[in-house]
């Protein structure tokens, strides 16, 4: 018998696959899918996919986010490109933890 699949694999590959639904309709706003979508890459260690996740919600098709999470994305993003991996994800789990203050989450 098999194991059962990790929790983290299983949310990520289904809000992965959110977002892509949501693209389709008139107006979606991703963040909705990508706040879930970066917790579950940030448990998971998966730091890259994080801040990828994060760069999405700074394109101009989207929402802006608040001042505070712009500038928290941003800066992660900025580190990452870097090639400052720590502080990205530091970035990115400060701007989760605000999001989940804000009831983003």
């Amino acid at each position: 018998r098999s194991a059962p699949a990790r929790p983290q694999s299983f949310s990520g590959s289904h809000a992965g696959n959110t977002l892509e639904l949501w693209g389709t309709t008139v107006f979606a706003p991703h963040w909705l899918c990508l706040w879930p979508l970066i917790a579950v890459h940030l448990g998971a260690g998966q730091v890259a996919e994080a801040v990828a996740a994060g760069r999405q919600m700074l394109e101009p098709s989207q929402s802006r986010p608040t001042d505070e999470l712009e500038s928290l994305l941003g800066s992660a993003c900025a580190a990452w490109d870097q090639g400052e991996p720590e502080a990205a994800r530091a970035k990115m789990a400060e701007a989760l933890e605000l999001a989940k203050d804000l009831h983003r989450l």
